[in-house]
């Protein structure tokens, strides 16, 4: 017979826990949109604010992707991180309409399009 102190015991084994699956990545945000379309200072040119900010250049030939009382802005500026701001060269009003009826080539930001309503004063 063997004595029990010679016989070798295998070490207990314990079971790994899993690490807990990773977070689905989630969607990409949608489209931004205007949240607000006011008057600039002066009263020729129009702000449209967007719910994020808008990844543009500082200024640029706007086309007529986005028309503010029916006609193409004159020159596009930033003001913020969030607006563009629409030089028009004539003067404004309140209640005049705004138009964004396609993505413009110059906005890397995908907006929602088509997008509309009125000036606020």
């Amino acid at each position: 017979m063997i004595p029990t102190s010679v016989i070798p015991v295998k070490p207990p084994r314990h079971r790994k826990r899993r690490a807990p699956a990773p977070a689905p990545t989630p969607p990409p945000p949608g489209p931004a949109v205007v949240v607000s379309a006011g008057l600039g200072p002066g009263g020729e040119s129009a702000i449209l604010t967007f719910d994020r900010p808008i990844d543009s250049p500082g200024s640029a030939d706007p086309g007529p992707a986005i028309q503010i009382a029916g006609s193409w802005a004159e020159s596009v500026t930033r003001p913020a991180a969030d607006a563009l701001a629409f030089h028009m060269g004539f003067a404004l009003n309140p209640s005049d309409s705004w138009e964004l009826l396609a993505q413009p080539a110059w906005v890397a930001t995908p907006l929602a399009v088509p997008q509309g309503g009125t000036l606020d004063g």
